[in-house]
């Protein structure tokens, strides 16, 4: 029954590829278009799939019967209306809303698969698979299922073919490369992978599938690819995350999500603005690492996965894989839920140490440059000034992130400005009122690790000498000739203790505060 009667199916399409395979270049499988949806009018009468049409077609669609579509159809853009007015679990949707395209015009990629040319360039894909994905939303399955628990059979409505890809630009050329793969969606494709259906709430909404599979790429380094597809889950999913633990280190995090089309006019999304395309924020603690979205009351448009979507999130670590579970948190509503997955596995948690200590300055356009100060044997001189304040940073890593911890002057003249700040293994401590002509101790404190391991109250010491640039206890002539040297020259890290003034380049304000000091030593 065509609009505005909503009996009728409401058919989305997508578009995937996979590329890689090697072990330099882990497998990946991406979604990389999505289109609006047809909204079914007639039924065809036809034995497309070889099981004996019975004949009916018209407002129904008879028994063993097929309904096939051209592009022509699927690719109308008065005849496709947006996902965001459907439910695509119950099929419901108000249908003299759901396809109106009045207040606004179209281009000719409007409402269709959008796909960026890059993604589809043969040889920047060098390859690369494609699998093109049609899912049936139709809502008598929906109301069959409330009154027979037992025969929901709107999970299996999506399927996919494969394609071969050809060109470097548009227009290119699509040839299939296999015969339909029926009632499974197109994730299922993606060859070595693990893929498994979540059913968050039997009977009351949809299903999704959680896809992971993990790579060893080289020696003690290993690359984890997930994949959360949302076949026809209404509430949608707005976060991932899965845990960490001690020895796990991470990088070159990724994500990726097919371009939502842009807003039109009576859409169905909030304010017709259309959906985000905001990259999902990720977070790195030592217990967790996580992706999403904003929520449903931070912008009821967020960039969710919504029904018919795929998206990716992705990592390097060192450390290999282990049975765990991922948690995945829903849009619209429900609480989140655990699933099963591959993740890096953890080593055994080890006391967190102090392994390094530095005096922090910026010095202006050039950048930040720091003294090392040695942890055993001699202390490292700063010989740069603290201003009239006196001020300087000193910045402490560890073996492990740390969270919280206390710093004091134990010894010399100067003060601990503020608490200290942490960030992932470092702590920063600023100090005031340091005078010159000194040996200073700052004596960190209850120094915690994100795991509950506390450091030992540890001194560190530095010498304050401004203008001792060569770092041999004292000023002298071997200092001012060493400014003089450099004076005029760009500050990068071979000259940075020349610039003793702190702002950036070396010139007669920096010879003239040497020469002032001449003549100071520490014992």
């Amino acid at each position: 029954f065509a609009l505005p009667n909503n009996d009728h199916p409401f058919i989305p399409q997508n578009l995937y590829r996979m590329s890689g395979g090697n072990p330099s270049f882990p497998e990946l499988f991406v979604q990389i278009g999505q289109s609006w949806g047809k909204h079914a009018f007639t039924a065809a009468s036809s034995d497309s799939c070889g099981f004996g049409c019975n004949g009916v077609g018209g407002s129904h669609l008879g028994s063993g019967c097929s309904d096939a579509y051209g592009t022509g159809l699927n690719g109308s853009q008065t005849g496709i209306g947006s996902r965001a007015w459907v439910n695509p679990f119950t099929g419901n949707f108000v249908g003299s809303t759901a396809n109106n395209h009045t207040g606004h015009v179209h281009d000719v990629t409007s409402h269709r698969i959008l796909v960026d040319v890059n993604d589809l360039n043969t040889t920047l894909n060098i390859g690369a698979t494609y699998f093109a994905e049609a899912q049936y939303v139709v809502p008598h399955e929906y109301t069959w299922c409330q009154s027979h628990p037992g025969q929901c059979n709107m999970y299996n409505n999506a399927s996919y073919r494969q394609y071969s890809v050809t060109g470097i630009n548009q227009p290119f050329s699509f040839t299939s490369a296999g015969p339909s793969v029926r009632e499974q969606p197109a994730i299922m494709a993606w060859t070595g992978a693990t893929v498994n259906q979540i059913e968050p709430d039997p009977g009351n909404d949809g299903i999704w599938f959680m896809g992971y599979k993990v790579t060893n790429i080289s020696e003690n380094l290993w690359h984890y690819e997930y994949v959360v597809y949302n076949q026809n889950l209404d509430r949608g999913i707005q976060s991932f995350s899965l845990p960490l633990g001690c020895g796990i280190t991470v990088s070159n995090l990724g994500f990726h999500a097919p371009e939502n089309p842009p807003g039109f006019a009576n859409d169905g999304t909030c304010g017709s603005a259309g959906y985000s395309n905001a990259p999902w924020t990720s977070n790195q603690t030592c217990q967790a690492l996580s992706w999403n979205s904003e929520t449903f009351v931070q912008n009821c448009n967020a960039n969710a996965i919504r029904f018919g979507t795929l998206y990716n999130f992705r990592f390097d670590s060192n450390s290999p894989p282990q049975a765990t579970n991922a948690t995945i948190g829903f849009f619209k509503t429900g609480a989140p839920i655990t699933v099963a997955i591959q993740g890096p596995s953890p080593s055994t948690c080890v006391p967190v140490q102090l392994t390094d200590a530095v005096s922090r300055k910026t010095h202006g356009v050039a950048g930040t440059f720091d003294v090392e100060l040695p942890l055993t044997g001699s202390v490292g001189i700063e010989c740069r000034s603290g201003g009239a304040g006196g001020n300087h940073t000193f910045v402490f890593a560890f073996t492990n992130n740390v969270v919280s911890g206390n710093a004091t002057v134990t010894s010399g003249v100067g003060n601990v400005s503020g608490p200290p700040t942490f960030s992932g293994n470092t702590m920063t401590v600023n100090l005031t009122g340091v005078s010159d002509i000194q040996q200073i101790t700052v004596t960190l404190s209850n120094v915690t690790d994100c795991f509950g391991s506390v450091l030992p109250d540890t001194p560190v010491s530095a010498g304050m000498l401004i203008g001792d640039t060569t770092g041999n206890r004292t000023v002298n002539a071997s200092d001012v000739a060493q400014v003089k040297g450099q004076s005029g020259a760009p500050v990068d890290a071979t000259n940075f203790r020349e610039d003793v003034t702190v702002n950036g380049s070396i010139n007669a304000s920096d010879v003239g505060l040497v020469k002032a000091n001449v003549g100071h030593s520490l014992p």
